[in-house]
């Protein structure tokens, strides 16, 4: 989602300061409208994005990782687009989720073995083409 509270979310962790995220957010008002980000363009995005003519291959299967306590993240809209995923997906596709407890979704530096095991247990080893 392309909101101001994501991009202030972002720049207040890149900055190591989240408390700055309410101060932060109206900052990005202007600049949302200088690069095109409009309602117009969030319906068009959310129509690529989601439902049964979503532009997203309905075969591939997919694995999303994420940190459990990532400041960023808008997990109701994360839920939603996996559960939309779910829904419209091909018999032949499986969708995985992998939290890693951490504050970032970039904890697969600090996981990075298990990380690999659940990136080759819950999507490489159900890709048909893979395991073969």
């Amino acid at each position: 989602m392309s909101d101001k509270e994501a991009f202030a979310s972002w720049l207040s962790v890149r900055l190591e300061h989240p408390r700055l995220k309410p101060f932060l957010a109206p900052l990005f008002v202007p600049f949302m409208a200088f690069c095109g980000i409009t309602n117009d363009w969030r319906g068009q995005t959310h129509a690529k994005m989601f439902g049964k003519n979503s532009l997203l291959p309905r075969n591939a299967s997919i694995l999303f990782v994420y940190g459990t306590n990532d400041p960023v993240l808008n997990r109701r809209y994360l839920k939603s687009f996996i559960n939309d995923i779910k829904k419209n997906k091909s018999t032949k596709a499986c969708i995985s989720e992998k939290e890693f407890d951490s504050v970032h979704t970039l904890s697969i530096r600090e996981y990075e073995e298990e990380y690999h095991e659940t990136h080759a247990d819950q999507l490489l080893a159900k890709v048909p083409e893979w395991s073969s």
